[in-house]
């Protein structure tokens, strides 16, 4: 990231690290209370957690899962292996990420 920022202007430094600022306080107020939780998400979850675990790209229940792609459930399982397997991890997770996402957009 720093590498990144070191081909750009000054103007344009600031505007990336704006940027990531103001995605990163959004994506916190949105999870501040819990994680937002669709079926999509739940089945993205419990895959990275049978990967960690060892098991495979399963639901909890060890019926595979087919409809989603596993890997934002292989990114999910090394944020898990880092921070631990909690809510607070993903909360974190998906306000790196989403700071990150905004220094490239930006």
């Amino acid at each position: 990231m720093k590498a990144l920022l070191s081909y750009m202007n000054k103007p344009a430094r600031r505007v990336c690290v704006m940027c990531a600022a103001a995605a990163a306080g959004l994506a916190w107020m949105i999870n501040r209370n819990g994680i937002v939780f669709t079926p999509d998400s739940r089945s993205y979850w419990e895959g990275s957690v049978s990967l960690l675990a060892g098991d495979g790209y399963v639901y909890l229940g060890g019926q595979p899962i087919v409809s989603f792609a596993p890997l934002f459930s292989c990114v999910l399982a090394i944020a898990q292996a880092v921070g631990g397997v909690s809510g607070g991890t993903l909360i974190w997770f998906v306000v790196g990420m989403a700071a990150v996402t905004a220094m490239f957009w930006a």
